[in-house]
């Protein structure tokens, strides 16, 4: 589910310039997402009920690429 997690985050900046700061903007969302992952995995959560509650995190990124 991490890698799933990862392919999703690379779909979300995919029409996104390609400059450092979304460059950077992205790994923090991933690294925030998986994160998010791992404590819902230890909160006891199923990996799909928490690949979707960590992907729901996430929200609309057009805000912040502005």
């Amino acid at each position: 589910m991490r890698e799933k997690i990862s392919v999703y985050v690379d779909e979300l900046f995919s029409d996104a310039a390609l400059t450092i700061r979304n460059a950077e903007v992205q790994q923090e969302i991933l690294q925030h997402t998986l994160d998010r992952y791992d404590d819902l995995i230890a909160a006891g959560k199923t990996p799909e009920a928490a690949y979707r509650l960590a992907i729901m995190g996430i929200g609309d990124i057009n805000e912040i690429l502005g």
